[in-house]
C-alpha cells in the first residue's frame, strides 16, 4: 500500500497572522455552529474574536478546506505559506487553481475557450434534436425566421390557405399572413 508521508502543519505564527488579517474581511462568513456560540448582543470585538478563532481552527485542522472556502481572499504573497503543504493533494489542487486565476490569459486562448464552449453547446442542441427544426425556429422568433428562412419558402414561409387558394394578393405581407395563419390555427383547435 502506497502511503503518503504526513504533511507538516502550518507554522503557528503564519496561522495567527492569516487568521487575524482575514477576520476583518467583509466576505468572511462563519458557519452556523460558530455563529450560535455567541449572542446577538456581542460586541464587535467578540464577533471578531470568534472569526479569528474559526479561521485559526480551520487552518490548523484542514488547510485544504480553508483554501477552498477562503482562498480567494488571500494575497499572492500568502501562497508561499502553504508551500510546505504541497504534498497534500487537496492543498496542492486549490493552490494550483488559485495560482492559475492569477496568471494573465492571452486573448487568443480566451477566444478559443469561448469558441469551444459555444461549439459544445451547439453540438448538445443538435443531439437533442428539435432546436433547429423549422417549426421550433418559427415559434421562437417568427420575424427572424421569416427574414432568414421564410422568405425563400413557397408562400413566403406561411402555410397555404385552407382550400388550396392563392395566398395574399401580390404585394401582401407574408409575415402578417404568417401571424394571421397562426391565429387561425389556434382558433381552429
Amino acid at each position: 500500500m502506497d502511503m503518503e508521508a504526513p504533511v507538516p502543519p502550518l507554522a503557528h505564527d503564519v496561522v495567527t497572522e492569516l487568521a487575524a488579517r482575514l477576520a476583518d474581511h467583509a466576505l468572511i462568513r462563519l458557519p452556523g455552529s460558530a455563529m450560535r456560540s455567541g449572542s446577538e448582543n456581542d460586541t464587535a470585538a467578540a464577533a471578531r474574536g470568534r472569526r479569528v478563532e474559526y479561521l485559526t481552527a480551520l487552518l490548523e485542522k484542514d488547510p485544504g478546506v480553508f483554501l477552498e472556502r477562503h482562498g480567494d481572499l488571500l494575497q499572492l504573497s500568502d501562497y508561499g505559506a502553504f508551500d510546505g503543504l504541497r504534498g497534500d493533494y487537496e492543498v496542492n489542487f486549490y493552490l494550483r487553481q488559485l495560482e492559475q486565476r492569477q496568471e494573465p490569459v492571452s486573448p487568443q486562448l480566451l477566444s478559443a475557450q469561448t469558441k469551444n464552449r459555444r461549439l459544445a453547446h451547439l453540438n448538445r442542441l443538435i443531439e437533442e434534436g428539435s432546436f433547429f427544426e423549422d417549426a421550433a425556429m418559427r415559434e421562437r422568433a417568427p420575424l427572424l425566421h421569416h427574414q432568414y428562412v421564410g422568405q425563400y419558402l413557397p408562400y413566403g414561409g406561411v402555410q397555404p390557405p385552407v382550400g388550396g387558394g392563392v395566398p395574399a394578393a401580390k404585394g401582401g405581407h407574408p409575415l402578417s399572413d404568417h401571424v394571421m395563419a397562426g391565429v387561425g390555427e389556434v382558433l381552429t383547435q
